[in-house]
């Protein structure tokens, strides 16, 4: 299965398990440490977006901008960060923003060839390519489903 593939197969199982949710449940504090499940949509919304803008950069101009190699010194921070950013939003908005980012990630990696894709880049750090990033995201899905799970049994009691 490629990396696509996978990263399609874990957004949709994540976003199977909420789907039978309604708003009031998915803003519900408390339900992952002190996160409602939206907060967690958030979180990962957050560090999608921070791919897209890191991909966005080094493609572009072959250079991280400060702001963003700044996330990577500090991820409670960051993390912290992009909650606090998306907390004015809906459930089903925050929803629409994790789909934005995803579309936005899709629209960039979908021009580049396979080549392009597995190639070191020199702004991406040590030996790392942009493959690199995408192959995180399922994993960071996967980890974020087990909370979510756990938080939809809690609400389920």
């Amino acid at each position: 299965m490629s990396v696509l593939e996978e990263m399609e197969r874990t957004r949709s199982t994540l976003l199977n398990v909420i789907d039978i949710l309604n708003e009031d449940a998915l803003d519900h504090k408390g339900m992952i440490g002190d996160w409602s499940i939206k907060n967690c949509l958030a979180h990962i919304a957050g560090w999608e977006d921070w791919i897209v803008q890191t991909l966005q950069a080094g493609l572009s101009n072959g250079q991280i901008p400060d702001h963003l190699r700044s996330a990577l010194q500090d991820f409670n921070a960051f993390n912290a960060d992009q909650v606090a950013e998306r907390e004015e939003l809906t459930p089903d908005e925050q929803l629409t923003e994790l789909h934005r980012v995803r579309t936005a990630l899709m629209t960039i990696v979908g021009d580049l060839d396979e080549a392009t894709l597995n190639k070191p880049q020199p702004w991406a750090g040590k030996d790392r390519s942009i493959a690199f990033y995408l192959n995180i995201l399922p994993h960071h899905d996967e980890e974020h489903l087990a909370d979510i799970q756990s938080a939809v049994q809690k609400l389920r009691q």
